[in-house]
């Protein structure tokens, strides 16, 4: 709330129409970039955040008549998961400037991104690319998708209220059976050697 109290309302706020809104935002999220650190990445990173939340706002009628003409309108729950799967994947490619070291880091990660995608599936690359992602083995890089599914879907389901009281309507055993899925699932795909909060990196 600092930022929205301290600098988003002395500057006009969502007064004085859209173009003077768009800039206060755009504005804001550049400083809360540079507050995360001081590096252009940062900047740049909070800034293309900004311009997200703008554009959104801009097109949110269009979005809203798109999902009425597509029927989404009338099924919440898909039109909601939908809505999840996007921002998630826009946040995490506007989240590249968050992680790379420099701007010509982020650009080049930015070109590679749409390239060599055929390759991928040649001569064992997938075999390569999963190990470079640390992971032990390719049946574990699916085990990952998978679970990122679930997240996305959880994600998804507490827009319509919180999970713990639905889980405790379940019956003790489907509980128990969660509860033991849920710690496998940490043992076997946790990191528990010493790594630094990314936080604590800058």
């Amino acid at each position: 709330t600092w930022f929205r109290d301290y600098l988003f309302f002395p500057m006009g706020g969502s007064r004085g129409g859209v173009v003077r809104t768009m800039r206060n935002v755009v504005f804001v999220f550049a400083i809360c970039g540079l507050w995360h650190g001081a590096n252009w990445t940062f900047v740049l990173w909070g800034a293309l955040t900004g311009v997200l939340l703008c554009v959104s706002m801009v097109t949110q009628p269009l979005r809203r008549a798109a999902a009425t003409r597509m029927g989404l309108d009338r099924i919440p729950r898909i039109h909601a998961v939908f809505q999840t799967i996007a921002t998630f994947f826009v946040f995490s490619f506007v989240g590249i400037f968050f992680r790379a070291h420099n701007v010509q880091d982020a650009f080049t990660i930015y070109r590679r991104l749409f390239t060599g995608w055929l390759d991928l599936f040649q001569g064992g690359r997938f075999r390569d690319f999963v190990y470079s992602l640390g992971l032990a083995k390719v049946e574990t890089f699916w085990l990952s998708v998978s679970v990122l599914a679930i997240l996305i879907g959880v994600e998804a389901v507490q827009q319509y209220g919180p999970i713990a009281p639905r889980i405790q309507r379940y019956p003790v055993w489907a509980r128990w059976c969660m509860y033991y899925a849920f710690i496998l699932a940490i043992l076997y795909l946790g990191v528990f050697d010493e790594s630094p909060f990314v936080y604590f990196q800058f």
